[in-house]
């Protein structure tokens, strides 16, 4: 093996490879919730990006806790995509 991948010439450079293999931030979190667009259509839970970007002041460290703990494997995504959110109005 070692001497076929000696004849391919690599196509990742050094910065690239850099940029690729550092930690996410949570400033990379924001920025992603921030640069959705946000009338799209809602997911499961039936919010959509507008209010994860409205009510950001106020979910925004818990979801950057979770997505983080996804990206390094700390939290399982399985249990993730079966979540269902339901938000209970105040009386």
């Amino acid at each position: 093996m070692d001497i076929i991948l000696d004849k391919v010439q690599p196509k990742v450079t050094c910065d690239m490879n850099g940029y690729l293999i550092h930690l996410y931030s949570s400033k990379e979190v924001y920025m992603v919730v921030k640069d959705m667009g946000s009338d799209k259509s809602p997911s499961l839970d039936g919010l959509s990006a507008m209010f994860y970007q409205n009510c950001w002041h106020i979910i925004g460290l818990s979801v950057i806790r979770v997505v983080l703990d996804l990206l390094y494997g700390y939290a399982n995504s399985h249990s993730v995509n079966s979540t269902l959110v339901v938000l209970i109005p105040k009386v």
